[in-house]
């Protein structure tokens, strides 16, 4: 489904359609690492948000950002209000969050990193297609073949970091499919 975000005009035929304009669009902030350079560039007004919190990032953003050769996605760091959410982005726009690594992007681990997506988390390919549905309360990264997930977690904070008390955890293969069930644990 199409989504417009500016007035536009559709013929059809001899009927004239025009589409309904979203209730609320926000203006939204970039960084990300330019690959030529490694240093960090910062884009004002990149993208629109809309009523459904989804994210256009602007043509001329996306030009910018494809400038330098890239084999997969790109990692951009988007601001949302005070905070910064990243997001793996295609040269045509598409774009899919991830979790924050570093101050960057989810690596890519065995061809898959982790994507929230309504408060739980799977796995995209470099794609930006989800291929392990999103599950899971944590996960943690692929290695040979097999990720760790878990649901039920009580977090415990520790300074700037937090670690997990207790949760039921298992592993997955890289369809999605249990390796191991989740089981509880208690550290």
């Amino acid at each position: 489904m199409e989504k417009w975000l500016l007035p536009s005009i559709a013929i059809f035929g001899a009927c004239t359609h025009v589409p309904p304009k979203p209730t609320s669009l926000s203006i939204a902030d970039c960084q990300y690492l330019s690959k030529e350079s490694q240093d960090v560039v910062d884009v004002t007004a990149c993208a629109e948000v809309d009523a459904k919190d989804q994210i256009t990032f602007h043509s001329a953003f996306l030009q910018q950002l494809t400038r330098s050769p890239s084999h997969g996605p790109h990692c951009v760091q988007v601001k949302r209000g005070s905070s910064w959410t990243p997001y793996y982005v295609l040269a045509n726009g598409q774009n899919r969050p991830t979790l924050s690594l570093d101050n960057g992007c989810d690596d890519f681990a065995e061809g898959l990193a982790r994507t929230p997506v309504a408060g739980r988390i799977g796995f995209m390919n470099e794609s930006l297609t989800i291929v392990v549905e999103p599950k899971y309360e944590w996960a943690f990264p692929f290695d040979q073949g097999k990720a760790r997930v878990c649901n039920q977690i009580s977090w415990v904070q520790d300074g700037e970091s937090k670690s997990m008390a207790s949760g039921s955890c298992g592993s997955i293969n890289k369809t999605g499919e249990l390796n191991s069930p989740l089981q509880a644990i208690k550290k």
